[in-house]
């Protein structure tokens, strides 16, 4: 089966790429080339039903090793939620949980910082963004749009949505390694194309299957995550050894 879902994402030309993946956005933060911000944008159509948003091809993602493996607090890159892009818990938020969301705001303010090194239009936002009076010009703009705080959103600069711009693309996969070690350290036959590979650590989770009862932060196809699933000393998923690349492909798939 593996193999015929890595063939169908190459067919479809889906994204396979490891650190990216399709994401609906509900909202987009404005500003200008100075990083003045002008206001929340809505995205996809509005005036529709249950509207998601717009569709981004290809977002920076990172899974949940990559964002819970070491000791600091992380957020996703360009694309997260609007009580962690805007510092915005909702009303009744637990202490702790408040501080959690406080610290996954700084941190992707930092990134921003980081990533201007490649992509120069967002260090103003990035200014902006940890500004307390900005950020209380934003709270006010979502709350008036009626925007949740879970609701994904993004940025617009100057008229442009720098997660479409490919300018970060190699700084954001040179970041992702310094995260976490993304494979096992051994040489295995990838259960997906035969090839020899280094599996995988762990494996992306599979959106869109909370409906029918999968997990809201998305299911796993494969994992090895109790002792009685690993067999011959092997540890995590080099029980089933499918290489990063081959995994990002089915994932894209399904």
């Amino acid at each position: 089966m593996l193999d015929l879902l890595v063939k169908y994402a190459h067919s479809e030309e889906l994204i396979t790429q490891p650190g990216f993946a399709p994401k609906d956005v509900r909202w987009a933060l404005d500003f200008d080339a100075g990083g003045r911000f002008l206001g929340v944008l809505p995205l996809g159509n509005p005036a529709g039903k249950g509207n998601p948003g717009q569709k981004f091809a290809k977002c920076p993602d990172l899974t949940q090793p990559e964002l819970t493996s070491g000791s600091e607090t992380r957020s996703h890159f360009l694309v997260d939620t609007c009580q962690v892009v805007a510092n915005w818990p909702k009303s009744g938020t637990p202490e702790k949980v408040i501080r959690d969301i406080e610290a996954k705001h700084e941190y992707f303010v930092r990134l921003l910082r980081d990533a201007s090194s490649v992509t120069p239009c967002l260090k103003p936002v990035a200014d902006s963004l940890a500004d307390d009076a900005v950020l209380a010009q934003i709270q006010a703009g979502l709350s008036g749009k009626k925007a949740s705080p879970t609701d994904k959103i993004t940025i617009r600069v100057d008229g442009a949505f720098p997660v479409e711009d490919c300018s970060w693309h190699a700084w954001w996969q040179t970041f992702r390694r310094t995260l976490t070690r993304q494979g096992t350290g051994s040489q295995m036959i990838c259960l997906a194309t035969g090839q020899t590979v280094e599996p995988a650590r762990t494996h992306p989770k599979i959106s869109g299957l909370s409906d029918v009862g999968g997990m809201g932060m998305g299911s796993s196809l494969i994992g090895y995550d109790k002792d009685s699933f690993q067999s011959f000393g092997l540890s995590q998923s080099e029980n089933g050894a499918v290489s990063e690349e081959a995994a990002a492909a089915y994932r894209a798939a399904l």
